[in-house]
């Protein structure tokens, strides 16, 4: 069986849809749990934290769960259980099949390997993709305070003549 290799291009493109997958279902999977009481309490919403040391810490717990779960995610389901490789996939890595029985076969390095760079690579790509998505507007980042219109110059007001007013009429 011949593995199919893709041009760069088409991997770039592989990279930046399973990583707006895997960013959209993080956050999803993130809002589904912010309803049990027992996780808002560990990780809170850094939204609604004061600013200050709260809220600096409450980020941090937020960016370490989120990136647990895109983790485990990239890891797991896309690269090991959905066999989608990126190193693989570009003719970097050539993985041949191995005819000895499963008892006696090689510890698959290449694959493990693999697996762990695709991950890694959807993982970031995942928190790149969040943050350009929430300066594009899609999150409360990018709400902007409006801010009062100040204008400098001269106003000089004339009284209207009597002339003008009967022509208005």
């Amino acid at each position: 069986m011949n593995p199919i290799i893709l041009d760069p291009t088409k991997v770039i493109a592989l990279i930046l849809i399973a990583s707006f997958a895997l960013d959209r279902i993080v956050t999803g999977i993130l809002f589904l749990l912010s309803y049990r009481k027992s996780l808002r309490t560990r990780f809170p919403d850094p939204a609604s934290m004061p600013p200050g040391e709260k809220q600096i810490e409450a980020t941090r717990k937020y960016k370490l769960l989120y990136g647990s779960i895109a983790a485990f995610l990239g890891v797991v389901v896309i690269a090991a259980y959905l066999k989608i490789r990126l190193l693989e996939l570009m003719g970097l890595i050539t993985l041949e099949p191995t005819p000895a029985p499963p008892a006696t076969a090689p510890f698959p390095t290449k694959q493990i390997f693999d697996a762990l760079i695709t991950g890694l690579l959807l993982t970031g790509g995942a928190e790149r993709v969040a943050e350009i998505l929430k300066m594009m507007g899609g999150g409360e980042a990018s709400k902007s305070q409006s801010k009062p219109v100040e204008i400098t110059g001269r106003l000089v007001l004339e009284k209207e003549s009597e002339q003008s007013k009967t022509a208005s009429v």
